[in-house]
């Protein structure tokens, strides 16, 4: 009878701890939670509007950020203003970033934040007050294509936006990198790179940013003298306590066989294509094929725009995605009255 007493007590402390979780007293504005994703504790910071009633439904929308980015940086900008909108928003830390659990840290790793993305949903959707048929993705930079990839193939997603968003085209990277043979190389090299640290624990990194334009060593380098990358990252401007500047050799790996413009036909849900006219990083013309592709019900709104992160913190071109973003929302993921 012991183990059996044992094993009750067991069960008893895993649904007390349960209960605590789902019984989180929500407020309006910024609140930690964490989920799981692939057995990893995921950090996040859950958005609620002013007046938020946890007796009501509201529709929700998960946010996917810039490449090695974290949820107090650009996602979370756009999670705190669209939630004052009206609507609950989501932005968290990937795994291997920020607080969010697993290893390598600084892994880029576009597959896992797909799967990241899917819990994301499992666990939005599992609030009592989310309207869970009225949930939408929007992706600013790297995670715009990769909530589009998400959207694609999780069709619990209603709505998709992007915002000077990078769409991943693996046909593209064949003429990049000194051609074929180039990209075999980095991805091998990046292969190498996982099986080191599979084998010793140790990770080979590379910075993610460097203050340096001419410096072409760093992940996100500069394709212009202001040096963007770095302007954003490296300053003040994209501070944050747990950013760290470096990323994984291995991501190359899943990165460069990333595709997001092959399943953009895929996509069901209505989608709106927030892009800059003035972008180095994530091209207007890559916007335009990626938009060209999609199948479903779509808009497009172009912003006069200075640079690739102007769209990152700014607030003359933020607030203007932010409106367009909202108006077009109500539409498709309307608030409830």
């Amino acid at each position: 009878m012991k183990p059996k007493t044992l094993f009750s007590l067991s069960m008893l402390l895993t649904i007390l701890s349960v209960n605590t979780v789902s019984a989180q007293e929500f407020q309006p504005g910024k609140n930690k939670i964490t989920f799981k994703s692939g057995g990893l504790a995921l950090a996040g910071h859950l958005y609620l509007p002013s007046g938020f009633d946890k007796n009501k439904k509201y529709p929700a929308v998960i946010f996917d950020g810039p490449q090695t980015g974290l949820k107090d940086q650009v996602a979370g900008l756009y999670a705190q203003k669209i939630a004052e909108a009206g609507y609950i928003t989501l932005a968290y830390d990937h795994r291997f970033y920020g607080e969010s659990e697993g290893m390598p840290r600084q892994f880029e790793a576009p597959s896992k934040k797909v799967e990241d993305n899917n819990s994301a949903m499992d666990y939005i959707t599992s609030l009592a007050f989310v309207d869970k048929d009225k949930v939408g993705g929007i992706g600013i930079c790297a995670g715009g294509g990769l909530m589009a990839k998400t959207v694609a193939e999780n069709n619990r997603y209603k709505i998709f936006i992007g915002i000077a968003a990078y769409y991943n085209d693996s046909t593209k990277y064949k003429n990049w990198f000194g051609g074929a043979d180039g990209l075999k190389k980095m991805i091998a090299n990046a292969a190498t790179a996982r099986k080191k640290f599979e084998t010793t624990g140790e990770v080979d990194y590379m910075p993610a940013v460097w203050s340096d334009a001419n410096e072409r060593k760093a992940a996100m380098s500069a394709m212009e003298a202001t040096n963007e990358p770095f302007a954003y990252y490296g300053t003040k401007r994209g501070y944050s306590p747990y950013y760290i500047n470096r990323m994984a050799v291995q991501s190359y790996e899943d990165m460069l066989q990333f595709d997001v413009i092959a399943s953009t036909p895929l996509i069901i849900a209505p989608s709106l294509i927030i892009h800059g006219k003035t972008d180095l990083y994530c091209s207007p013309s890559g916007a335009e094929k990626f938009y060209e592709k999609l199948t479903t019900t779509k808009d497009f709104f172009w912003i006069e725009t200075t640079n690739h992160i102007d769209l990152y913190d700014q607030e003359q071109y933020v607030s203007q995605a932010i409106n367009k973003a909202v108006s077009w929302m109500n539409k498709y993921l309307p608030l409830n009255n």
